[in-house]
């Protein structure tokens, strides 16, 4: 099985077309949707700077720390879709009754928690709409990629990594001019630059770690196996020692090392070996990468090397997780049903003196927020998409860029915030629905979605 064309055993509807002339054409309409997760971080860059952990006035700094731009974009998307013939009603009578039922159970119960358990409740109720919204996103996004001719294929895919590419170039002087005023400022002034969060656009360095993994992990997928053509791709090599670079410089342990367990686990998962000559030249660019990561480091909270030898601090490579995991399994053994509502970390766990929005895993943070009646069904959800994903990259195995992509930010959310920050959960949606809608027939000829 070849992970950069079509099966020879799959039918000819999942034969990949010819890839387009040029990569940023705005020609198909997951170009367009590639554009947009590219381009947006830039917008949020250029909006949102700072050198502390927050931006002023109180009201600038709640619209940077909801995402608001990129939930307005998510609300465009899917008036877009309804505009160009989304049924979202039809959609769900399409859906096999264990899947709706437990969309039913999952709507009608996840808010409960922040409306009647929350300690904040206006901030919770808030945070429960995006929940909604994410989804419609995803259904927006679904029935736009599915329109495409031939589905989904590698052009695509390679379209998606050049326009995060394309962004990451023009967020890269945003960056430097921004980290030099803030040394500047450090060296002139007495103010003191949170550089964790001296990020321009992102609540911290983290959060880009989440983005620079997923960029990276997508072009290692991308140059995982010969190409069909046999040319030697240099943007995608570029790109990936830039986002290699600024990763290993960020010091996020969590997406470098789900980079490397997405990547593995999908290869194994649809047999997709690597080529000698592509693993050597990916691993010569990623030491590359590594030693240009290191000659200008802020403080120790970045850089490669924080990553293997922090583990001398009282967490080590935790950095407080177990803590924040248990007060967060005792929080919710408070309220098992219905939660505490969103948000609710902030005032039932107490660990250092940040308080924290979400416990760093993704199923405590639902657990603790929504209760079984709502994490339950969330789960079985979260589940047969997965095993779906999987269906359809063993018979469309170019795909596989695109399952890695995914894997990674699966693996980041047991550690960290991936599917609690709008602009991370909007790149998950996007991807889960880009996946599925390779095979429009799963919901109209009887496919996994379906009742057979």
């Amino acid at each position: 099985m070849s992970c950069t064309g079509p099966d020879i055993s799959a039918t000819a509807a999942a034969v990949p077309p010819k890839a387009g002339l040029h990569p940023l054409r705005l020609d198909r309409p997951i170009a367009y949707l590639a554009c947009l997760l590219g381009l947006l971080p830039v917008l949020s860059g250029v909006l949102f700077r700072t050198y502390s952990y927050h931006c002023a006035p109180g009201w600038y700094e709640a619209l940077r720390q909801i995402d608001f731009i990129f939930l307005i974009v998510e609300l465009g998307v899917v008036f877009h879709a309804r505009a160009a013939g989304l049924d979202i009603r039809a959609l769900g009578r399409k859906l096999p009754r264990d899947v709706r039922i437990a969309a039913l159970i999952l709507f009608t119960t996840f808010w409960l928690g922040s409306a009647f358990m929350s300690e904040w409740p206006a901030r919770s109720l808030l945070r429960a709409t995006f929940w909604p919204l994410h989804v419609l996103f995803a259904l927006a996004v679904w029935h736009l990629a599915s329109r495409a001719p031939g589905g989904v294929t590698r052009s695509d895919i390679r379209s998606l990594a050049l326009w995060l590419g394309v962004g990451l170039v023009l967020y890269l002087p945003i960056l430097i001019i921004h980290l030099v005023s803030a040394a500047h400022l450090a060296q002139q002034t007495e103010a003191q630059v949170i550089w964790t969060s001296a990020i321009p656009g992102y609540l911290s360095i983290r959060i880009f770690g989440f983005h620079l993994g997923a960029v990276l992990t997508l072009c290692i997928a991308l140059l995982w196996r010969k190409s069909e053509s046999g040319a030697f791709d240099a943007p995608l090599y570029c790109l990936l020692f830039l986002a290699a670079l600024l990763l290993f410089w960020s010091g996020s342990r969590g997406p470098i090392f789900a980079a490397g367990i997405g990547l593995a686990s999908c290869a194994l998962l649809i047999g997709c070996k690597p080529g000698l000559r592509e693993l050597l030249a990916i691993l010569a660019m990623l030491a590359l990468a590594a030693v240009a990561s290191s000659l200008w480091i802020p403080d120790s909270s970045f850089g490669l090397f924080r990553v293997v030898t922090d583990t001398q601090t009282s967490s080590g490579y935790t950095a407080g997780r177990a803590e924040m995991w248990m007060q967060t399994w005792d929080a919710f053994l408070a309220s098992p049903l219905i939660g505490h509502g969103e948000d609710s970390t902030m005032w039932l766990v107490n660990i250092g003196e940040m308080a924290h929005t979400q416990p760093h895993n993704l199923i405590l943070q639902l657990l603790g927020n929504w209760g079984t009646l709502a994490a339950v069904p969330a789960f079985w959800l979260l589940a047969r998409a997965g095993l779906t994903t999987i269906q359809i990259v063993r018979s469309a195995p170019w795909l596989f860029p695109l399952l890695a992509l995914l894997a990674m930010l699966i693996v980041t959310a047991m550690v960290d915030g991936v599917i609690y920050h709008p602009r991370s959960a909007m790149l998950f949606m996007a991807v889960l629905a880009i996946i599925l809608a390779h095979r429009r027939g799963s919901l109209e000829e009887g496919g996994p979605l379906v009742r057979s």
